[in-house]
């Protein structure tokens, strides 16, 4: 049986910095209303990661695999959350087998190893735009239709994305509702 838990919210004013990277972790963050973005420092530039609205969560990989964080979080609009402590999501997942933290310790691990060579590969320069080929206005036999289609294709799968992403959204919205109903605040 869940222990009750005193709900823990924080409000975050427009701009102001929530986490920075490499910072200590002290929970999940749920948004309960505002907006969020997720960012890396490169090169002392910032790079948009991800924006987070209402019902959604931020902060989790930290927390799961227990290192630092691997981005900042800044509000991009007055922003109130609660947070999940490390006793809260003990206490849940007390209830589970062992072998699902296993699997999300093993899935974090991935996600953060693919974060690292994507920071590498920016730091590099070594990511080409489509929109950014400088081809002096020359181009080889057939070149012109690839780049139509490489295009075409881009905006077709970012067309999939997008609606898989609202689709991904609403479920992660829902679930997240139903998280904090079952923390029994």
């Amino acid at each position: 049986m869940s222990k009750k838990f005193r709900k823990i919210q924080r409000e975050y004013a427009a701009g102001e910095v929530i986490f920075s990277e490499d910072s200590s972790c002290d929970g999940i963050y749920i948004i309960n209303s505002g907006e969020v973005l997720v960012y890396k420092t490169i090169e002392s530039e910032e790079v948009a990661l991800a924006t987070i609205g209402s019902q959604g969560m931020f902060g989790e990989m930290a927390f799961i695999d227990e290192q630092t964080r691997s981005a900042s979080v800044r509000a991009l609009q007055d922003t109130k959350v609660t947070i999940i402590t490390k006793e809260m999501f003990n206490d849940q997942f007390a209830q589970l087998p062992d072998w699902v933290m296993v699997m999300i310790k093993l899935l974090v691990g991935r996600l953060r190893l693919t974060n690292d060579k994507l920071r590498k590969v920016i730091d590099e320069n070594k990511l080409n735009k489509l929109d950014d080929r400088d081809t002096g206005g020359l181009f080889i036999a057939g070149e012109e239709q690839k780049l139509r289609e490489e295009s075409m294709m881009k905006k077709s799968g970012e067309m999939r994305q997008k609606k898989k992403g609202a689709k991904e959204k609403e479920t992660t919205r829902t679930k997240t509702a139903q998280l904090l109903k079952d923390l029994d605040f």
